[in-house]
């Protein structure tokens, strides 16, 4: 939004001068010099950004005279080792294809236009003027007077020099002209000293640190790394070009796209080429798969399958029969199948591991027929997705037992599947199919937030049935909360690829997934008021049976803030009449209270699909379990 003040500066004056480099086009680099670490690190050429630095220092010393201030693309080249010649060409293509409009200055431009103002552009730079002006074609910066480029009149804003060059040429007094730029001295102080008026613009970079001290230190801690300058340098560029935006969209840009593009950047540079068919498990791949859709279409096929642990487990029995997962896999089958036999339909309460191990055994025969009954339907709703490719790529999040690989390879026996894993957790067995983007042994508080980040807004997958997914239909209120967060932290995640994908080629581009983990720790670690704020309100369930829901990171609040986030979580509040009398029906995820004014009558809680009734919410007085058909 432009203020009113810069508005009556462009009124009352007739020419207005746009700084061109960080303040009408941006880079997706937090500092220009990274370019040439990028240069450096897509094509190997080993020592290239330190020795482009040095020539361009070795051109300024040769070449600069008192009447030639500036320096040329090519004099640099000619102090450079001929090995990286080559480069010059290269440095000038990215620098065409990264620039990038800055739509806060582009509003400025605009506005300028409308107002019948002449506009120029002037900038200190040492690309050939040819190029610039592409640039800014490019950027939608196409209705002005001139271009003033230092190189070409070997004058300097940085001197002043080049401020006369401009004055003289379009024959304009200084106050009648306004100058917009990020610098501070050589934009406005040494503008100022010509007379000319000026309007300081702090740098899109300069703006996103302010806002957010965390960045600052983690910019700091990797100087002239190419994957940190791009993921902090994109999202300034989002910080302000969506400065209104939700926060969980924003969130999904900054977090959410960098990690599922760099995870899928990795995957793909180490797929074998004999791999054109990739399956997206659900639910953890619903954003990965719209995201490598977006940047590999056509070169694929991908597939979107429901192989849920809980699945696997109904359909091949494989449960651990001692460890600490027992009582997870005996209570996850007992649950699921008492509702599908008369026989099991009584199958107690399992309170330990060894009473659900007992049971299982004790009716191994009736488990082994309902199992043999769902790998069939399974294998048909795998047959109906058309998978004939013999070798497949398999995308997951984090997995300890790799059961969607082994499920998935058992009912397609002729093809050679391999897992791609962003985290294989620690003790799991790794097979030579299994590959890993985060090395195990990492620290890894970002694990929740990893599987948070990349769920899709879909309901809980109870089975499938005639080819499709059966979804839980009976959720609470926080699972409906997390879909829609899901959803816009999906939209973000896209946004970021959009973006990424409009500045470079990916068939060149790759992220250091230890600065990922350290742009994902960062905020794990240092979470501002507003993180914690928006991540009180969105519970998770991590159980296999979608009951449990806690906070993300619940080390982040006391007890009394989680507590208060729960009740804060009513959706629903009815008031009715019984013979005048006013009662109250209170809904809270997962329970029920019918109030007599403020006095609770009756509650009603679910727990693992058993509802429990109360009287004055202190003496049990019915208890139902649950039957799903």
């Amino acid at each position: 939004m432009i203020s009113s003040e810069l508005k009556n500066a462009i009124k009352n004056v007739k020419c207005v001068s746009f700084d061109i480099f960080d303040t009408s086009l941006l880079r997706p680099y937090s500092s220009p010099d990274d370019l040439f670490y990028h240069i450096e690190e897509m094509y190997g050429y080993k020592g290239y950004a330190i020795a482009r630095k040095q020539a361009e220092q070795d051109a300024w010393d040769k070449y600069r005279t008192e009447s030639k201030e500036d320096i040329t693309l090519d004099e640099i080249y000619s102090r450079i080792a001929t090995k990286y010649k080559v480069c010059q060409k290269i440095e000038e293509e990215m620098e065409y294809k990264t620039s990038l409009q800055n739509p806060e200055i582009y509003e400025m431009y605009l506005y300028a236009i409308e107002q019948e103002k002449k506009v120029i552009f002037t900038s200190d730079m040492y690309l050939p003027q040819e190029d610039i002006i592409k640039m800014l074609h490019k950027a939608d910066y196409r209705k002005y007077e001139r271009i003033f480029v230092s190189n070409k009149y070997g004058k300097l804003k940085n001197t002043g020099s080049l401020y006369q060059v401009v004055l003289d040429t379009m024959n304009i007094s200084p106050d009648e002209i306004l100058h917009i730029g990020d610098n501070r001295y050589s934009d406005i102080d040494v503008a100022q000293r010509y007379g000319v008026r000026t309007y300081f613009y702090p740098s899109v970079l300069q703006q996103y640190l302010k806002s957010n001290s965390r960045v600052r230190y983690f910019l700091k801690k990797y100087s002239h790394n190419v994957t940190a300058s791009m993921i902090v340098m994109l999202s300034a560029i989002n910080y302000v070009k969506n400065k209104d935006q939700d926060y969980w969209v924003n969130f999904g840009y900054e977090y959410n796209g960098p990690l599922c593009t760099g995870f899928l950047l990795w995957i793909q540079k180490n797929l074998s080429r004999k791999i054109k068919d990739i399956i997206f498990v659900a639910r953890d791949g619903y954003t990965l798969k719209k995201v490598f859709d977006e940047i590999f279409a056509d070169k694929y096929q991908t597939y979107y399958i429901y192989a849920p642990r809980s699945l696997n487990l109904i359909c091949q029995l494989n449960y651990e029969k001692s460890g600490e997962f027992t009582l997870e896999h005996t209570k996850t089958l007992i649950d699921y199948y008492r509702n599908k036999s008369s026989i099991l339909h009584n199958a107690p309460e399992i309170l330990s591991s060894e009473q659900g191990v007992r049971y299982i055994e004790e009716n191994r025969h009736e488990f082994e027929k309902l199992a043999k009954k769902e790998k069939k339907n399974y294998e048909e709703y795998l047959r109906s997705q058309n998978i004939k490719a013999s070798n497949i790529a398999l995308v997951d999040t984090v997995s300890m037992f790799f059961s969607a690989q082994k499920f998935i390879s058992s009912i397609l026996p002729k093809s050679k599947i391999e897992g791609f894993y962003y985290l294989i957790q620690e003790g799991a067995k790794i097979q030579q199919n299994m590959h890993s983007y985060k090395d195990i042994s990492h620290y890894a508080p970002d694990l929740s937030l990893v599987e948070f980040m990349m769920t899709s807004p879909e309901n809980p997958i109870l089975d499938v049935e005639k080819n499709k997914p059966v979804y839980k239909k009976d959720v609470s209120e926080y699972e409906k909360e997390r879909q829609i967060v899901c959803e816009k932290m999906s939209q973000g995640a896209l946004m970021f690829c959009s973006m990424l994908k409009n500045s470079f080629d990916f068939s060149k581009l790759m992220f250091d997934v230890s600065v990922l983990t350290e742009w994902v720790n960062n905020l794990v670690e240092h979470p501002t008021a507003e993180d914690k704020k928006r991540f009180l309100t969105v519970l998770c369930a991590y159980d296999p049976q979608h009951q449990d829901y806690r906070a993300v990171f619940p080390e982040w609040y006391t007890r009394r803030e989680r507590v208060t986030a729960t009740s804060l979580k009513i959706t629903k509040k009815v008031k009715f009449s019984i013979l005048g009398i006013p009662f109250y029906k209170e809904q809270v995820p997962q329970q029920y209270k019918w109030k007599l004014w403020k006095i609770t009558l009756v509650t009603m809680k679910e727990k693992r699909g058993v509802l429990r009734y109360k009287l004055l919410d202190i003496l049990p007085i019915l208890k139902i379990r649950k039957i799903y058909f």
